[in-house]
């Protein structure tokens, strides 16, 4: 669907706040700011909603429970969890088992998901073949939030922003209120990044890492972390396969752990 045009009478408010042990920010163009003030808080409330569901840390959350009893016996889920969490057994055939959020708590390795992890789609149950096993979805958590947010936002009648979730992954739609597209740099860079209607998430080492963009945040986070898990030739071979909409930059220095700036 197309957006709506710009006018010249759009502003941008910006709508800041902490949730998933990440700062974030959303940047929001419309007509009238007291609206766009409505809208940020009703949307960090969404970003909030999924880190109750997803956090690993919060005992109130569904994935602490799931963690906390899979291993002893099928643990009912919401639907919305049972969803991500086949979408992430999807993404672990996709990739080879690079993206893998099942690790063992005795030895801090990661697991094979598709051994561990077994879930019921008659009775929307999962379990847990191994005696330590947990899930985490680490950054994965952020770029569905950021989807999440992105959709409930167009049916609040947004279509122009920019959603920043920590330092490492991002999701844009439409225009900056001057008409430019949105654009990203790190602090210690002064290339830009232009997004339009796209995603954007990275991964990195000491050594150095991937950038992907992509259509959402949440495909995108899978090819980031999968790739930092791949050698060189891995990389180029899986890469080759990834359908045109994909784009993949190899970083050569830590950049993702100095914050992202926006305009």
């Amino acid at each position: 669907m197309d957006k709506p045009l710009l006018n010249g009478t759009e502003c941008l408010y910006i709508h800041q706040f902490y949730a998933m042990a990440s700062p974030f920010s959303l940047h929001l163009v419309g007509t009238k700011k007291k609206y766009l003030r409505q809208v940020g808080r009703q949307m960090e409330e969404i970003v909030r909603q999924k880190e109750q569901l997803l956090s690993k840390y919060s005992p109130a959350s569904e994935l602490w429970r799931i963690n906390r009893e899979a291993n002893k016996r099928p643990v009912q889920c919401s639907l919305e969890m049972f969803e991500i969490l086949s979408k992430a057994l999807w993404a672990f055939e996709f990739t080879q088992g690079f993206f893998d959020i099942g690790w063992e708590r005795a030895n801090k390795k990661k697991n094979l998901l598709t051994n561990c992890l077994r879930l019921n789609p008659k009775t929307r149950t999962v379990s847990f073949a191994g005696e330590h096993m947990k899930l985490d979805f680490g950054g994965l958590g952020k770029g569905y939030a950021l989807d999440r947010v992105a959709e409930e936002l167009e049916s609040w009648g947004i279509h122009h922003f920019l959603l920043n979730g920590g330092s490492s992954s991002a999701v844009a739609r439409g225009r900056k209120p001057s008409g430019e597209a949105w654009t990203l740099r790190y602090q210690d860079s002064k290339e830009k990044l232009a997004l339009r209607d796209q995603a954007f998430s990275c991964s990195g080492k000491e050594d150095g890492g991937y950038s992907v963009l992509g259509p959402d945040g949440f495909s995108t986070e899978i090819l980031s972390t999968a790739l930092l898990e791949m050698e060189a030739e891995q990389v180029k071979s899986f890469c080759e396969d990834l359908r045109e909409e994909f784009h993949i930059f190899k970083t050569s220095s830590p950049s993702q752990k100095k914050p992202i700036k926006s305009f």
